[in-house]
């Protein structure tokens, strides 16, 4: 009886024992760069004194951890207690909170295809690297179709919308708390686009004659099949080799979503010539343009109202050179100088003027030579010194009275 007895005390002593365990305080976070400080506690249930220490840390019930750094993260601590009868421990490991940083969010953004209208779906994703706890996500710039709290936003684009420009923020949070917060650069997305051509009319060019035209697509088109049709309105056609076309395209203006296409005509045999339906394709979808192929390219003549274009020009020239013309004469006229010694002019005064006093001018000769003596002063004197010599020799042969 006695020997039962003292199991029964022994069980019960080890059934306390194994009840009896420290507790502590310390945080569950601890965020990077601050200090760790918490205490090693008896629990409620302890009636006796015990010894609280922190093995190979502290001997007294206290820890302290200075500048924790995200290297620690993970690290354990004991926190033991120990009585005159037994003694027991517990492990608390040390977390400490890190990140997130500006340069460690980025966006990622994929696609599929809506077999609907092979209008695409786009999802944009969150990563925030460097960061403990795992963060908490929310999405600014942009309407997602699931809401903009979370790492990830789904979207269906408008027709006219060609980007995106979103905005991602990374948040930690401590015991419900916003600790830190970071974001994502303002990524700018082209939105990927099946092609549309700008044109529905039927493109004209020659082997050997490279025509261009502009499509509407992201990313630009990578493929080309040419069929070969009976006549314009044909419906059906066959396909014809690749090798007789050479074909590209270039990102012309990415705002727009522009695209420039280039298709030349290379070795055709002569009964294939005549119209081609390109079917040009990405990876969300085709549009279709319309080629007419001949021997050599006939550029269509421009016609004003029965008149060719090249007649207009000529027409024009000869109009430019009339008028050149015209006005060379008129600025020779205007620089000829007014010649006012032109005696002829001013004939009739003189011929009145002299003719009158003189009797002697019986002739209108007599009159012009006595007008030029007249209008000329070295004629003058030489033509009185001739009168004189005149009178002279008349009034030696007069007879005396």
């Amino acid at each position: 009886m006695k020997l039962m007895c003292l199991l029964l005390l022994l069980s019960f002593c080890a059934q306390s024992s194994a009840q009896i365990t420290p507790i502590t305080d310390c945080p569950e976070y601890v965020p990077e760069d601050k200090n760790l400080s918490c205490q090693c506690l008896s629990p409620s249930n302890l009636t006796e004194a015990a010894n609280l220490t922190w093995p190979d840390n502290s001997d007294t019930a206290y820890l302290l951890v200075d500048n924790v750094q995200r290297e620690k993260n993970g690290s354990q601590f004991t926190c033991q207690l120990e009585t005159d009868g037994f003694n027991s421990s517990i492990q608390y490991t040390l977390r400490v909170a890190y990140g997130p940083s500006n340069e460690h969010v980025h966006i990622q953004m994929a696609h599929t295809k809506n077999p609907a209208n092979e209008m695409p779906t786009f999802q944009l994703t969150c990563l925030a690297m460097g960061v403990y706890p795992v963060p908490c996500y929310a999405w600014s710039d942009i309407t997602c179709d699931n809401g903009n709290a979370g790492d990830t936003c789904t979207f269906t684009p408008g027709p006219d919308e060609n980007s995106v420009q979103p905005t991602c923020f990374a948040e930690r949070r401590i015991a419900g708390v916003k600790n830190k917060i970071a974001q994502s650069d303002s990524a700018l997305f082209w939105l990927s686009r099946p092609p549309r051509a700008n044109t529905t009319k039927t493109m004209r060019t020659a082997v050997g004659k490279s025509i261009s035209f502009l499509v509407k697509s992201y990313p630009a088109p990578d493929n080309f099949t040419f069929i070969h049709l009976h006549h314009e309105t044909s419906t059906d056609g066959s396909t014809v080799s690749s090798s007789w076309f050479s074909a590209s395209c270039t990102q012309d203006n990415a705002e727009q979503l522009m695209v420039m296409c280039f298709i030349t005509p290379r070795a055709i045999p002569e009964q294939r010539l005549g119209y081609y339906r390109v079917v040009i394709s990405n990876d969300f979808g085709s549009v279709e343009v319309m080629l007419l192929i001949d021997t050599e390219a006939k550029p269509k003549k421009m016609n004003f109202g029965g008149l060719t274009f090249g007649a207009l020009t000529f027409l024009g020239v000869m109009v430019l050179v009339l008028i050149a013309v015209v006005v060379i004469v008129m600025l020779l006229k205007k620089r000829r100088p007014v010649n006012r010694s032109n005696r002829h002019r001013r004939q009739p005064y003189y011929f009145d003027r002299l003719c009158s006093p003189i009797p002697s001018c019986t002739a209108v000769s007599e009159c012009e030579s006595q007008s030029a003596v007249e209008t000329d002063p070295a004629l003058s004197r030489d033509a009185g010194e001739q009168v004189e010599l005149q009178q002279g020799e008349a009034a030696m042969y007069q007879p005396r009275a």
